[in-house]
């Protein structure tokens, strides 16, 4: 009997141990970011950290339990096979978990959960999340020593005692029971009526890392997987503090400044992959890395104070094409049945009398594209599938310059008015576009390659300006270049301050605008583009029920964004980003007030509901 209980709590004991040094691994790989917070926080993180630690354990020991309960009956070999094997993978898993995440948080910024499987469809996406081969094999290398040292560590303590365990009988087995049970308090942790969340560790006030290396990671994953059909927000406010809170923020506006004298201008929407405004000199970013960009800037109307609604690829383009924010816990492109009751620009541009069509470089089965695609209608689609298959390709699909001359191709092949919407690809890690090296260094430093590649996204799009001013319907098209999302892992000052890095250039070009050299300073978002282009032509668009027209008289001048279950909201008086998971602003400047909270979170209360409803 003896025997039995101290093996039980031996086991605990393992994985409690196993979740504190995984922790005390993510934050020596992560030593930049500690550097950055006070010394005392190397054991304020594993201090608070414990409470998810130890509910993680408690459900691997319950199954321990039930596993011992189960061969209570049987000699003591067979539970040696049995759980000596449960231990063995669940410890592989659980390395596998932290070594992946360790890297994964450079570049996503948040603690591993279920979304990254999403653009991992194929092994080629797999890798290209990480960089390249050698952080693979290097993780790989990482992963199996911290295996390796634990398991000798259980083998040599607890694993070859299983074998002396004798057979029991309905004693042992009801106190085995008891054991398993026990688990349920340090699962929930807590007494109250609400069970562990990720804010039950979130502890400093101002440090997003901290908070998120304070997380067990292995229960942060099971939890989202748990997750993941379910849309479960909590309500902040009733239902009519909701609609007296974002009165008006939407409201539609008749009377617009025109910029273009045809009643129904063409229509190209350019969405760069991860064209951060930091890059662009003009908004005081990086000199001389955009340098056509730059130069277009001066033949158009250029907003400086737009952002991205996300921080994904999917989410980029579904706040241009739908007008719809992003969730920040749900992959909402994931569910066909949300997506096709969804507004979409090509269709609205379609009752008009528009052709539309839809090109990038990207494969029909990335983040499940082909369904979203499917339920968009354009009638016209260019992915990976349709180039020449002779073209070479990265990891992610066909590179810039041939994703341009495609557009080019596809824009010749439409009847006007038409609306052409593409977007490209090559400015995404692993950063491999195929160009001559601009700026020097070392083969895998990801800043040098991050800026070639950058250098290569730019010459791309100008190519594909000068291209297509030579013709016909250059004279009668209005170009919107913008991005999907604003991404900069490899750069210093992202990680310094990653929760504000949502803000993207808009560009307006091309041969039917009337004004030229502009630079607006209104507020505005990716989520506003629809209608704000539709209202050129004198449609509302009622449909798009979270954009505004940044264009109109009386404009609402806000930008609204959502991250990893938090939101930032920013206008011409104030500043701020507040995180959901820590009950706190994660960044606040200008003359803002406790209102400009309320309006947020209502705000995001609002896309909950309206998610809510197409779900159903």
């Amino acid at each position: 009997m003896n025997k039995r209980i101290k093996l039980f709590l031996w086991s605990y004991l393992y994985w409690v141990s196993l979740f504190v040094a995984t922790k005390i691994l993510f934050l020596l790989y992560h030593f930049d970011k500690m550097k950055e917070l006070e010394a005392s926080d190397w054991l304020k993180i594993p201090m608070y950290g414990l409470r998810m630690d130890l509910a993680m354990a408690g459900y691997i020991a319950a199954v321990t339990g039930l596993i011992m309960l189960v061969f209570s009956f049987f000699k003591g070999k067979t539970l040696y096979y049995v759980l000596n094997g449960f231990v063995v993978f669940i410890t592989l898993l659980a390395c596998l978990l932290t070594v992946t995440d360790m890297e994964l948080y450079f570049h996503w910024g948040y603690r591993l959960d279920i979304s990254p499987l999403l653009y991992m469809s194929n092994d080629a996406e797999a890798a290209a999340s990480t960089g390249n081969d050698w952080i693979l094999v290097r993780q790989g290398l990482y992963g199996l020593v911290l295996c390796m040292g634990f398991l000798f560590l259980y083998f040599k303590w607890i694993g070859k005692r299983v074998a002396s365990i004798q057979k029991g009988g309905w004693k042992e087995a009801l106190v085995t029971f008891f054991l398993a049970a026990l688990m349920f308090l340090p699962i929930r942790s807590s007494l109250g009526d609400t069970p562990l969340n990720a804010g039950f560790v979130y502890y400093h006030k101002s440090s997003l890392f901290a908070n998120h290396a304070a997380v067990n990671v292995m229960w942060n994953f099971f939890n989202s997987l748990g997750q993941k059909d379910e849309i479960s927000i909590p309500n902040v406010f009733p239902s009519e503090k909701v609609a007296h809170n974002t009165a008006g923020f939407f409201d539609s506006d008749t009377a617009t400044n025109r910029l273009t004298n045809l009643d129904q201008p063409n229509f190209v929407v350019i969405i760069m992959e991860n064209f951060n405004a930091r890059f662009v000199e003009t908004l005081g970013g990086k000199p001389g890395l955009t340098p056509n960009f730059e130069a277009l800037i001066k033949e158009g109307i250029l907003f400086e104070n737009f952002y991205a609604n996300g921080n994904r690829t999917e989410q980029g383009i579904m706040a241009v094409i739908n007008g719809w924010p992003p969730f920040p816990t749900l992959q909402l492109i994931k569910y066909p049945n949300i997506t096709e009751k969804m507004p979409y620009i090509n269709k609205s541009f379609k009752r008009n009398g528009y052709e539309t069509s839809y090109t990038s470089g990207y494969s029909h089965f990335f983040a499940n594209f082909s369904s979203y695609l499917g339920n968009a209608q354009f009638d016209k689609v260019t992915s990976k599938e349709d180039y020449d298959p002779s073209i070479p390709t990265g990891v992610w699909g066909v590179h810039d310059y041939h994703i341009f001359e495609r557009l080019v191709t596809d824009i010749n092949g439409l009847k006007e008015p038409f609306l052409q919407v593409g977007v490209s690809q090559s400015n995404h890690e692993p950063f491999d576009a195929p160009m001559e090296i601009h700026y020097k260094g070392e083969e895998d430093d990801m800043e040098v390659m991050f800026y070639n590649s950058m250098r290569y996204a730019d010459m791309s799009l100008g190519m594909f300006i000068e291209r297509a001013k030579k013709e016909d319907w250059w004279a009668n098209t209005v170009v919107a270049i913008t991005a999907d999302h604003a991404n900069g892992w490899v750069l210093p000052e992202y990680k310094k301050q990653p929760d504000s890095n949502n803000r993207v250039p808009l560009l307006l070009l091309g041969g039917a605008l009337n004004q030229r050299d502009t630079i607006i300073s209104t507020y505005g978002s990716q989520n506003d583009l629809a209608r704000t282009l539709l209202a050129q032509i004198g449609d509302p668009a009622p449909e798009f029920k979270f954009g505004k027209n940044i264009l109109s008289k009386n404009p609402q001048s806000f930008a609204f964004y959502t991250f990893n279950n938090g939101f930032g909201y920013a206008s011409d008086s104030m500043d701020l980003s507040f995180s959901n998971d820590a009950g706190t602003y994660l960044r606040k400047s200008g003359q803002y007030s406790e209102q400009n909270l309320i309006e947020g979170k209502a705000l995001m209360q609002r896309y909950f509901d309206e998610v809510k409803k197409l779900k159903k």
